[in-house]
C-alpha cells in the first residue's frame, strides 16, 4: 500500500453516507463544504503546522453549536486521531469525551455509526501507540508501558461515559469491555494486576449477562435470548482461553460443558475455533 493509501484509510470516514438535502444555504451544507476544506489542509503532505489543521477542523465544530450535525460528529472523530497522530493526548481525550457524549444524546448519530466511531477510535490507538524514544531512537519495555497505560484510560473512559445514566449503551459498554478484555488476554497477562483485571472484566461481562436474561421481554423472548447466547458464549471463550493459560484443566471442563449448552444464533469463526480446541484438549485428557 503507498503511503498515500495508507494515510487515506487512516483517516477515512467510516460512517453511513447521510443526505443532508441540496440547500445551498443551509447550516449543514456550510458545515460539509467546512468539513471537506479541513481535510483538504490535512493532507497536505507538506504542511507541518498542528495548529492549523486543529483550527480547520475547530471550525465546523464552532458552526455546529447545538453539537447535533453529522458534520461536527466526523470532524471531531479526524480531531481525535490528528491529535493521537501528534502526541497530543490532552486534547485528543478532551475531543473523545465529547464525541461519547454526542453518541450518547444525539438524534442524529444512529447506534450503528456510535459504535463505529468508538472502534474507530480505539482501533487507532492500538495503531498508533504514543511512546517515548531512548537515547538511541528506541522504544523500551517502560515506553511500551506508558503506550498501554494511554489505550487502557481510552477504554476506561469509553467504559465510565457508557455507564453513566443519561448515557448509558449497554451494548456498547458489552462490546468495549470485550475488547479490553481481549487486549489484556492478549499481552499474556504479563503481571498479576493485568490478571486481576481481566478476571474483574470477566465478572463484569458474566454479571451483565445474567441481568440481560432476567430483563427478557416475553414478547421479544427469541431476539433477546439469542443476543444473550451470543454474548454468553463471547465471554465463554475469552475464559477457556485464560484457563488455558492458567492449565486450570477443572475449570476448562466445567467451562467447555457450559459451553455446549449455549445455542447462539450465528457465532464468530473465532469463538466457535477457541471452544472447539477447547473440546479436542478435553478428549486428549480422558
Amino acid at each position: 500500500m503507498s503511503d498515500d493509501e495508507e494515510y487515506e484509510f487512516e483517516y477515512s470516514d467510516n460512517d453511513d453516507d447521510v443526505d443532508m438535502g441540496d440547500d445551498e444555504s443551509s447550516p449543514e451544507v456550510a458545515m460539509e463544504n467546512k468539513y471537506y476544506l479541513a481535510k483538504a489542509v490535512r493532507d497536505e503532505k507538506h504542511h507541518d503546522e498542528n495548529d492549523a489543521v486543529e483550527a480547520a477542523f475547530q471550525q465546523v465544530l464552532d458552526l455546529d453549536e447545538l453539537g447535533e450535525s453529522i458534520w461536527g460528529f466526523r470532524a471531531l472523530k479526524q480531531l481525535i486521531k490528528w491529535e493521537i497522530r501528534h502526541s497530543e493526548l490532552e486534547k485528543a481525550m478532551k475531543h473523545y469525551e465529547q464525541l461519547l457524549h454526542r453518541i450518547a444524546t444525539s438524534a442524529v448519530i444512529t447506534r450503528n455509526m456510535g459504535e463505529k466511531g468508538v472502534n474507530g477510535v480505539l482501533d487507532f490507538v492500538s495503531a498508533h501507540p504514543v511512546v517515548p524514544t531512548n537515547a538511541s531512537g528506541t522504544s523500551s519495555a517502560s515506553s511500551d508501558d506508558s503506550a498501554w497505560a494511554i489505550l487502557q484510560q481510552f477504554y476506561e473512559t469509553t467504559l465510565a461515559t457508557l455507564q453513566q445514566n443519561e448515557s448509558r449503551n449497554e451494548r456498547l459498554w458489552f462490546k468495549t469491555n470485550l475488547k479490553l478484555g481481549n487486549l489484556l488476554f492478549d499481552r499474556r497477562m504479563d503481571s498479576t494486576k493485568q490478571s486481576m483485571q481481566l478476571l474483574r472484566i470477566v465478572k463484569e461481562l458474566l454479571a451483565s449477562c445474567e441481568a440481560n436474561a432476567a430483563a427478557v421481554d416475553d414478547d421479544d423472548v427469541a431476539t433477546t435470548g439469542l443476543k444473550h447466547d451470543s454474548q454468553l458464549l463471547e465471554v465463554y471463550a475469552l475464559q477457556i482461553q485464560l484457563y488455558t493459560v492458567q492449565k486450570d484443566n477443572k475449570k476448562l471442563v466445567e467451562l467447555y460443558e457450559k459451553a455446549l449448552r449455549v445455542k447462539p444464533g450465528v457465532a464468530h469463526p473465532r469463538i466457535v475455533g477457541v471452544i472447539r480446541e477447547c473440546g479436542g484438549k478435553m478428549h486428549m485428557m480422558q
